[in-house]
């Protein structure tokens, strides 16, 4: 009996453990989702009355020049120089219009501004917003081949989701910490798409993808070299030329090298040493063999040579001179690292490397003179990247389905349309 109400005990025990542990665990993601949600989709709301839009005061811009004879949202009107733009020039007034609400001077009385420093004397930030549905179509260009080689070409596909959308409203203050930084894939997929144009975003099937023009390369390439500190790149493949400008001269490396008709057609290097074919080392401008027989070949640095893993370096970018950057390749980047336990080391062009590790900056004390590519924050304010198309920002979960930082598309709006 003894035995059996111990086991009864420890069953219980556990049993009530694992539901604590799953009480706790369901309580945070509950606190974490309510805090995100409240953030994006809980503000303070001014919501206007049947009053206000009757009111001289949001009537008045219907009949006015200065306001080209439309109505303003609560937007233009929060920052609008004229609270009363009617002149004697515009039209008459109607008389079925209510009296204007003046100030004690005499002056009309702005609604708008008013409801905004209320809201602001508790320490609260004011922003206007607009909710829409909408279709959105995102053109997602990717690499095919090896990336960031002379060899890799482009390809294109859609993704298209019925999507909830709202304004950006950069002054809440919870939002810069919603803000994911971009991913190394997204910085990665930033530099790939520096020479893509972004023509044809609206058009349902682009025809091809063009290239942009010199300067707007340029542009682009300073405005992610500012940001960015690479800290460290990696082989996209294992076929890397740059190698055989970072081999040392003199010195040994294993090495296989299959020989046809006694002519060497590619070099291999294992990453660590290992019993290989033969050993080779760089003499000069030539790359020197010798096999396991005796026997010697004189190689141009330009055999093809090949690394059995891919390899990671720490990099730095060199700073550039932007108006002669045509391509990536024209970027300098000093590296090091280390083959077969043999220091590497030198200035290579960016060829076969991609991004490994990287810092960005994401958060200024003042407006960036070169914004950066990606969502960032002055001071307290989040703002959007200044780009030719106007920048959104998307949920997480559309990263699951390949969503990378800056994909372009187009929202499509439903418009209620006549038939016969």
């Amino acid at each position: 009996m003894s035995l059996i109400a111990l086991m009864s005990v420890g069953v219980i025990s556990l049993v009530v453990w694992l539901v604590l542990i799953f009480l706790s665990i369901t309580d945070g993601i509950e606190k974490n989702w309510l805090s995100k949600l409240t953030s994006l989709n809980a503000p303070i709301r001014i919501t206007p009355t049947d009053a206000y839009y009757h009111s001289y005061y949001y009537q008045i811009d219907s009949i006015s020049n200065a306001s080209d004879f439309r109505y303003k949202s609560i937007g233009e009107k929060s920052v609008a120089l004229l609270t009363d733009p009617y002149t004697t020039d515009d039209r008459e007034i109607p008389p079925r219009w209510p009296e204007k609400i003046t100030q004690e001077d005499g002056s009309t009385k702005d609604l708008v501004k008013e409801a905004f420093q209320i809201i602001e004397t508790f320490g609260l930030k004011a922003q206007d917003y607009e909710v829409s549905g909408a279709v959105l179509k995102l053109r997602m260009i990717r690499p095919q081949g090896i990336a960031f080689t002379p060899t890799q070409e482009k390809s294109q596909g859609y993704l298209t989701q019925v999507s909830y959308i709202s304004s950006f409203c950069g002054k809440s203050p919870e939002l810069p910490s919603l803000i994911d930084p971009p991913r190394v894939e997204d910085l990665n997929h930033l530099f790939f798409l520096a020479n893509v144009s972004s023509s044809g975003t609206k058009e349902d099937t682009p025809e091809e993808v063009k290239r942009v023009s010199v300067s707007e390369f340029q542009k682009r390439l300073e405005a992610l070299l500012t940001h960015i500190k690479i800290q460290k790149m990696r082989t996209t493949s294992h076929r890397w030329q740059s190698l055989a400008l970072l081999l040392p001269e003199g010195v040994e490396f294993d090495a296989n090298a299959p020989i046809k008709r006694g002519q060497i057609s590619h070099l291999s290097l294992p990453l660590e040493k290992k019993n290989s074919g033969g050993k080779l080392v760089r003499r000069g401008e030539h790359l020197l063999f010798v096999g396991k027989d005796g026997s010697t070949h004189v190689l141009s640095l330009a055999t093809p040579l090949f690394i059995d893993g891919l390899l990671t370096l720490e990099a730095k970018v060199l700073p550039p001179q932007i108006s002669t950057l045509h391509s990536l390749r024209d970027l300098r980047i000093e590296v090091k690292t280390s083959l077969q336990g043999q220091p590497l080391g030198g200035q290579i062009p960016w060829d076969g490397l991609e991004v490994a590790e990287a810092e960005t900056e994401m958060f200024f004390e003042k407006e960036p003179a070169i914004p950066p590519p990606w969502p960032y924050i002055v001071q307290s304010e989040a703002k959007l990247p200044n780009t030719l198309e106007p920048a959104v920002v998307l949920p997480k979960h559309y990263q699951n389905n390949g969503v990378k930082m800056g994909d372009i598309g187009y929202f499509s709006y439903g418009a209620a349309t006549s038939s016969s």
